[in-house]
């Protein structure tokens, strides 16, 4: 095809993975006027961490709204090693230099480029406070929780999955249930039909390449039993949020069957008949287990066609962002801390002959891990 040239992948020129040593891949830039865009977001994940944070005498009254001017009762800033002497019931919130850049700096920057159209959503790959080894974090509690609850409420279109340092880290975690306090509370302030501010999308999406914009999708969730797992479509690109934190969990190595496969496999029979899916992205705190990817693979075979397919995860916290390539699938490893948000662009042939492709840009290229981006190179989009 004419356009054989375009769309394809670069293996050179565009940084190295800091993590394998090997050079990021790059797919299509996007054009001005996206009329080869399919859909774009951002991606983050590991902020705001605070950790070991001299500043971070931080809580909220029992009301968990309203913050104390000083947070006199408890000592909130003790480096994980004495972090057990805290109790256990602590309302220590966390919020320092990391809090900061993400409320002053990097929520604001994401809606503006959601109100120009240069983004549909934002996704967060987990890990919303610093972690503290299994079933021992303190800082697990209602006051956090709702700290960065609050925190998010204020960006647009946004969706979080679980990391390990707020959920199987968390004070009781019992790796032979599906739940217990604190997995609920994360439910229920990140996820729940009826109490979470990011059950839903709230804004109306962009127009892109086949969609005249003026709506949104919904936001299919594991109300049952696991509302963290989502599901959505958006101009034939499906993407599953997924359960897949650091270290072993119930969901990947205790539960009967590994619930976030099952999730896969069951949303991605509603179009084995119809096949018109273009393209995959996944996202999770670490890489899904070979399983996915199998029900990924049966739902190829049964099309007739192998997808392109996107892995989004952090937990890794390099200072630059990773974009590696094997075949068809494609995995993203996003920043950390004060680092920029990755835009991502799924980028589709016009001409309908060579599908979709990853375009991916760190919203601050320098490496900013513990210094917040001031946005003065701002993102634009690539103009060919």
């Amino acid at each position: 095809p004419k356009n054989y040239n375009y769309y394809n992948y670069k293996g050179s020129g565009v940084g190295v993975c800091e993590i394998t040593g090997n050079e990021n891949w790059q797919g299509p830039a996007p054009f001005a006027d996206k009329s080869n865009v399919a859909l774009q977001f951002f991606a983050l994940g590991d902020t705001p961490y605070d950790d070991s944070c001299s500043t971070c005498n931080t809580c909220l009254k029992s009301d968990l709204v309203t913050k104390e001017e000083d947070c006199k009762k408890y000592d909130c800033v003790l480096k994980s090693s004495t972090l057990q002497d805290l109790p256990a019931h602590n309302t220590c919130t966390y919020e320092g230099p990391d809090y900061d850049c993400v409320k002053g700096k990097i929520i604001p920057y994401l809606n503006s480029k959601i109100d120009e159209g240069e983004a549909a959503f934002v996704v967060h790959a987990g890990d919303f406070i610093k972690g503290a080894n299994i079933g021992k974090n303190k800082r697990c509690n209602p006051y956090s929780f709702a700290s960065r609850r609050d925190l998010f409420s204020d960006a647009t279109n946004f969706l979080i999955v679980p990391g390990d340092n707020d959920w199987n880290e968390c004070q009781g975690y019992d790796i032979n249930s599906n739940t217990d306090t604190y997995r609920e509370l994360w439910r229920e302030f990140f996820a729940a039909k009826t109490t979470s501010p990011f059950n839903q999308f709230s804004a109306r999406f962009p127009s892109t390449l086949g969609f005249p914009g003026g709506s949104k999708p919904v936001v299919e969730r594991k109300d049952d039993t696991n509302p963290e797992l989502f599901y959505f479509r958006q101009n034939n690109v499906a993407f599953f949020g997924l359960n897949r934190v650091s270290r072993e969990s119930y969901i990947s190595d205790v539960a009967p069957s590994d619930v976030n496969a099952e999730w896969i496999e069951d949303r991605l029979s509603l179009d084995s008949v119809t096949c018109t899916l273009e393209s995959i992205v996944v996202i999770a705190q670490t890489m899904p287990k070979d399983i996915v990817y199998q029900k990924l693979d049966n739902y190829f075979d049964i099309c007739g066609s192998t997808l392109p397919t996107l892995t989004i995860t952090g937990d890794l916290h390099p200072a630059s962002y990773c974009f590696e390539k094997s075949a068809h699938r494609l995995d993203l490893t996003v920043e950390a801390f004060k680092s920029g948000p990755i835009h991502v662009s799924v980028v589709r042939d016009p001409e309908g002959v060579l599908g979709d492709f990853f375009h991916v840009k760190d919203a601050d290229p320098g490496k900013s891990n513990i210094e917040c981006p001031s946005f003065d190179r701002a993102y634009s989009s690539d103009e060919s």
